[in-house]
């Protein structure tokens, strides 16, 4: 089953940090991404975008956080993410498909539901966001619509919005949305924290400390320490060494640089040290792993 999407797979790239790419076009913003154990980006990292994202669960299990609570995925489940949360994936033996779009296009015509869908997109009602396979209507909604955007059948863009139409119109009428808002705080942490990811993102092949994430967001290492954990289940040396071997295995995959560049390139002075914590992670070496790309 893993080879059926080979090539969606290969042009499957995540960013785990705040994307700035456009997914889809200006005129149809959708973006269908195809992702099996081969791919660098197998593993998921925190990041967040403006756009909201639509994971579905084809084998195997999926551990999603999302701003810091964990939610277990099986096969036949689905997510739907809001734009702007902070989320991430740990997924086990599994294959999943994600959309990843824009709600704004659904505001562009002017029309009796406008309220309605405003209050969606811009998150003054937040969707529920695991649909557990029982919930057989909704998930048979999310698969027409990732059907659809990945086969591209002529007519495909009537049938994703159709599709979410019918489920927007569900959920109203269900009331698929979470019954409690965030309180300030959360949103307080929840800005700090990106704004720690972002720094790993931009400057993650320079050195840096503990005493430089932790004074980004102005507080004392320790208390940082805790702050990271509570939401990553990591701590900030942990992530951040983790974020530099996910880069070291896209570009690997996706070049011919050598072992020594690529360390260099992701932050590592000691080609020895790069192995080691690649080999913590991704049980190979990295000489292993290029060797084992499919593509």
């Amino acid at each position: 089953m893993y080879d059926h999407h080979d090539r969606m797979d290969r042009e499957m790239k995540y960013l785990d940090y705040k994307e700035s790419r456009k997914h889809g076009s200006f005129e149809f913003p959708f973006a269908f991404y195809n992702v099996t154990p081969h791919h660098p980006r197998y593993h998921m990292l925190h990041h967040w975008h403006p756009e909201f994202e639509l994971i579905r669960i084809l084998e195997g299990t999926f551990i999603m956080q999302l701003d810091g609570v964990q939610l277990t995925g099986q096969s036949g489940d689905s997510f739907l993410i809001t734009g702007g949360v902070v989320h991430s994936g740990i997924p086990q033996f599994c294959h999943y498909e994600c959309i990843v779009f824009d709600m704004n296009f659904f505001l562009k015509e002017q029309h009796n539901n406008y309220q309605k869908l405003s209050a969606i997109v811009c998150h003054d009602q937040i969707l529920n966001c695991h649909y557990q396979a029982a919930m057989k209507l909704e998930n048979q909604l999310f698969s027409n619509i990732i059907e659809a955007l990945s086969s591209r059948a002529p007519g495909f863009e009537l049938v994703i919005q159709g599709n979410l139409y019918h489920f927007l119109g569900l959920a109203i009428r269900k009331n698929l949305f979470q019954q409690t808002k965030k309180l300030p705080d959360h949103l307080r942490k929840t800005k700090q924290f990106k704004s720690v990811i972002s720094m790993i993102q931009q400057h993650y092949s320079e050195n840096i400390t503990l005493i430089d994430m932790a004074e980004k967001v102005h507080m004392n290492p320790n208390y940082f320490c805790r702050f990271f954990k509570e939401i990553t289940r990591q701590t900030p040396i942990q992530y951040l060494n983790y974020y530099r071997i996910e880069s070291a295995c896209e570009k690997l995959s996706a070049s011919d640089k050598s072992i020594t560049e690529v360390a260099l390139e992701c932050g590592f002075n000691d080609v020895s040290y790069f192995v080691k914590v690649f080999k913590k992670y991704k049980g190979m070496t990295p000489t292993e792993y290029s060797r084992r790309r499919p593509f």
